[in-house]
């Protein structure tokens, strides 16, 4: 019986494992797109072009896709980012990260 048990147990104690590793990792892209979105919010409210919000995101988080919009006096930007789950490549996530900046005159 404890064998069977046993045999039954590890798969599960693995997959614990293996998420419990990928957290970390999760974590820290869902930090880097936020970070990501507000340098390019605060760039595109003080008036910058759009290819040093491209270079940002690409500096802070290489393979990113960056969504920018003018909303009245706001600028809304979105960084959206495949972050890869297990050692292995077994699967992947979507983080996001969101900013708002007030444009400045």
């Amino acid at each position: 019986m404890v064998t069977m048990e046993t045999a039954l147990a590890v798969p599960v104690l693995l997959l614990v494992a293996l998420v419990a590793a990928s957290l970390p990792a999760l974590v820290g892209a869902r930090v880097a797109a936020s970070d990501a979105a507000r340098e390019v919010a605060l760039v595109l409210a003080r008036g910058g072009p759009e290819a040093q919000a491209a270079a940002i995101v690409a500096a802070l988080l290489p393979g990113a896709a960056v969504d920018a919009a003018h909303q009245g006096s706001l600028v809304r930007v979105q960084v959206v980012h495949e972050v890869a789950v297990g050692p292995w490549g077994l699967g992947s996530l979507t983080v996001r990260g969101q900013a708002v900046a007030v444009v400045e005159p």
